[in-house]
């Protein structure tokens, strides 16, 4: 499985106005995604993002991968998978979504 939480966790050592946007964004995320993990629920979009890449995770780790678990996705979620493919993600995001088996761009 990818290291989606390292590359991004370095940041936390570096002064806040040295960060890049991508970087602020990245750290956003990655907050978002551990306070998924404690399951401590929130509604900002970084949230529902960190929830939602979780769900789409399990479901693809059940069933193999992701191409094999399009048929036990929501509509919800398929929309959500393909908007991930086509429209901005930070480099956190782009980490994370290859960690789930069968990502594919």
């Amino acid at each position: 499985m990818k290291d989606y939480l390292t590359p991004t966790a370095i940041l936390h050592h570096r002064r806040e106005d040295t960060l890049t946007l991508d970087e602020r964004s990245s750290l956003n995320y990655l907050m978002a995604c551990i306070d998924d993990m404690d399951r401590v629920r929130r509604r900002s979009p970084a949230h529902r993002w960190a929830r939602t890449a979780r769900e789409i995770e399990e479901i693809a780790r059940r069933v193999g991968d992701l191409t094999e678990a399009e048929s036990d996705l929501s509509a919800a979620q398929r929309a959500w998978v393909a908007a991930q493919v086509t429209g901005p993600v930070n480099s956190f995001q782009r980490d994370r979504l290859e960690a789930i088996p069968g990502w594919r761009w």
